[in-house]
């Protein structure tokens, strides 16, 4: 059961705590191996990597071990999560080109026991982590991380950062250009998934809720993490197949694969622009409500009927 998070006006706090409760509730089945589970408990630490930063009035010590946990836990979960990827991209092209099943099948086969083991050094890990570090109310310290500068609200910070990702998005744009490089689309879908996370944070907590932009960075994420997957299929692909296969249908899997990703590079290509114009729209945004000014005008930086209100001056 996953709690009901996504009531508006919660405060940073209250956030991190429904996202921590999300992930042990998840634990039991992350246990057992469940790929939904370690799906979200996966989103899950990328949530709280972005909220927790934001408890300004609590414990810095305490702040800075919950996000170490934080992101030991994403990056343990990642691993198998990869895996069962690469397992369903393959099981997708077997259902698509029946006569790559030959490839695919002898791929998802070698790809089993590497799943069996990551889920196993999974529950390893999360035996060993002590995941009370991720309850920061109840853990004593020796005080908050800002306690005499009164610019340092959560509001200020989340507005810093919104800024900061927007205009991080909007570079990573530039330097992945319209040719596919793997590394670069992969840097953006990186930067975009952190803007996201932000953007979503100060929905939930009412500081800015501008239209359409959280559904299209949900888009452009989903595309970009699709165009990743048939990647990591690509990279290994040759190696999983291994040495018995002909290599004609190797090859002609791996065309496909490479048609597939040139295809999704060119979804993602069509939403360059809107993606540009979201970050664009989030560095000023951020820029001004952390600078507490008071547009008066809207700020008009997406195409069509997109329009994003001018932030709202930090109380």
């Amino acid at each position: 059961m996953i709690l009901a998070r996504r009531s508006h006006r919660q405060t940073p706090p209250a956030l991190a705590d429904i996202y921590r409760q999300e992930f042990l509730q998840q634990l039991p089945l992350i246990q057992d191996g469940d790929y939904e589970a370690i799906h979200q408990a996966r989103v899950t630490t990328r949530r709280l990597r972005e909220a927790l930063p934001l408890l300004v009035h609590h414990d810095e010590d305490a702040v800075t071990s919950a996000l170490a946990t934080a992101k030991q836990l994403g990056k343990a979960l990642g691993v198998p999560r990869e895996l069962d990827v690469l397992a369903d991209v393959l099981s997708n092209f077997e259902r698509r080109l029946p006569a790559t099943a030959a490839v695919t099948s002898t791929a998802r086969a070698a790809l089993r026991p590497e799943q069996l083991q990551a889920r196993r050094e999974l529950v390893k890990k999360l035996d060993r982590t002590d995941l009370n570090e991720l309850d920061v109310a109840t853990r004593p310290g020796a005080g908050p991380r800002f306690r005499l500068d009164p610019a340092a609200s959560w509001r200020r910070l989340l507005w810093l950062r919104l800024g900061m990702l927007g205009g991080g998005v909007h570079d990573a744009v530039r330097h992945a250009t319209g040719v596919y490089f793997p590394n670069r689309s992969h840097a953006l879908r990186i930067a975009v998934k952190k803007l996201r996370y932000a953007v979503e944070i100060a929905d939930t907590t009412s500081l800015w809720r501008p239209p359409n932009v959280l559904s299209d960075l949900k888009r452009i994420q989903a595309r970009l993490g699709e165009l990743h997957d048939v990647q990591l299929v690509q990279d290994r692909l040759r190696d999983l197949a291994g040495e018995d296969l002909p290599e004609r249908q190797v090859a002609a899997l791996h065309a496909a694969l490479e048609a597939e990703a040139e295809r999704r590079h060119g979804q993602f290509l069509s939403r360059r622009n809107d993606l540009s114009q979201i970050a664009e729209a989030c560095r000023v945004a951020g820029e001004r409500g952390a600078h507490r000014l008071r547009p008066s005008l809207v700020v008009s930086l997406l195409t069509g009927s997109r329009r994003i209100t001018s932030p709202r001056s930090v109380a």
